[in-house]
């Protein structure tokens, strides 16, 4: 499993700091997670902003993966389009004179699908998505296929699980609750 770097794809050079990685924090002001989740979800996110910001995975394995988190994950859509716009907004329109910077999420996400979208453009914003709406499955527990999905892949690309996520991955494959 390898990133695509698209044309309009930012390259990031080995510790290149993302655009504006920060956790929505809309997500977790009333949650009741512990330390350790918390701290494990900030770290998927910045790695998850870095992989929406470097291009998008090219196989059947990360299709196949996180097409659950896009089809099963019982997540908020809205805030995983916040999530992506935040790690995608400034990246996407590539190269569109006159588009400039679009704030609000929703309108970004009408104008890349919209007819002056490119392919490329909407097939990054749907990498995203994917990732977004995969990070925001793994908050919720117990994990399911969707958050296994994102961290199995995130492992793939060279991501270090914490113990708390290693301990809900097993749960994860051997479909236990942890109850």
């Amino acid at each position: 499993m390898h990133l695509t770097r698209t044309a309009a794809s930012p390259a990031l050079a080995a510790g290149e700091a993302v655009d504006d990685p920060r956790v929505d924090a809309w997500d977790w002001a009333d949650r009741p997670d512990t330390q350790e989740q918390a701290a494990a979800s900030i770290r998927r996110s910045l790695r998850c902003a870095e992989l929406a910001q470097a291009g998008y995975l090219d196989t059947g394995e990360a299709v196949r993966g996180l097409s659950h988190a896009l089809l099963l994950a019982d997540v908020d859509r809205s805030t995983a389009l916040r999530m992506a716009h935040t790690w995608l907004g400034r990246h996407i329109p590539s190269g569109k004179p006159g588009w400039g910077q679009v704030d609000d999420a929703e309108s970004w996400r009408q104008r890349v699908a919209g007819p002056d979208g490119s392919d490329e453009d909407r097939s990054w914003l749907a990498w995203g998505l994917a990732l977004a709406v995969a990070e925001l499955s793994a908050r919720t527990l117990p994990w399911g296929p969707p958050a296994g999905s994102l961290v199995e892949m995130l492992v793939a690309e060279g991501y270090d699980p914490s113990p708390w996520e290693r301990r809900e991955l097993r749960r994860c494959r051997s479909g236990s609750d942890g109850a």
